[in-house]
């Protein structure tokens, strides 16, 4: 019930970030609300036909995904040729955000730093994570900022500390990497700033 209540709060507040005057804008109908747990997330689909952003965004359990990148107005920038990497939220991880966090981001005056957290999902670049990363190594973002990607000692890999949780979904302009936690830029975990930055 409260993950079912805050998709509600969240459809509304994108709906009216959409009329605030964001060019290009389009409403988006959420899918249906599952149970909240993570049995309704994916597993994402890869294709070599599809975008990495369309192909996370028709999968279930990323419907906040889809609503924030269409409505920041950048979705046809990322339907191009790339190559994209995204390191895309599902709802459960943006369930995960503090209370308001989202919904302050989604007021009309804060729409530039909702679209610059959108750019900082995106690395202008294809990358593989299983096999070729052995250790921090951090990329430039579309935003601007870097990310640091990296193996732990127990093998999973993590961006900025949060755990991508489906690794290398391939797509026709690059890849998507699912992660457990919302990117926000500027904001990393202590233990993951990388000691020996390789891009």
């Amino acid at each position: 019930m409260k993950n079912h209540m805050l998709r509600l709060a969240i459809v509304a507040l994108i709906s009216a970030f959409c009329c605030s005057g964001i060019a290009n804008a389009q409403r988006i109908t959420a899918p249906a609300p599952g149970s909240g747990t993570q049995h309704d997330v994916g597993p994402v689909q890869g294709t070599t036909s599809t975008p990495a952003v369309d192909i996370v965004s028709g999968t279930p359990g990323f419907s906040t995904f889809a609503q924030i990148v269409t409505a920041t107005g950048i979705i046809d920038t990322l339907r191009g040729s790339g190559p994209y990497t995204i390191f895309a939220p599902s709802d459960e991880a943006f369930a995960r955000m503090p209370s308001g966090e989202l919904q302050n981001l989604l007021r009309p005056e804060n729409r530039d730093r909702l679209r610059a957290i959108v750019q900082y999902w995106v690395v202008p670049q294809a990358i593989t994570v299983t096999g070729t990363i052995h250790g921090p190594t951090t990329y430039q973002t579309m935003e601007g900022d870097n990310v640091t990607v990296n193996k732990t000692a127990s093998g999973a890999y993590t961006v900025n500390g949060a755990n991508i949780v489906e690794r290398d979904v391939q797509a026709s302009n690059g890849m998507a990497q699912i992660v457990d936690s919302v990117l926000i830029p500027n904001r990393r975990t202590p233990t993951d700033t990388p000691k020996n930055p390789t891009h």
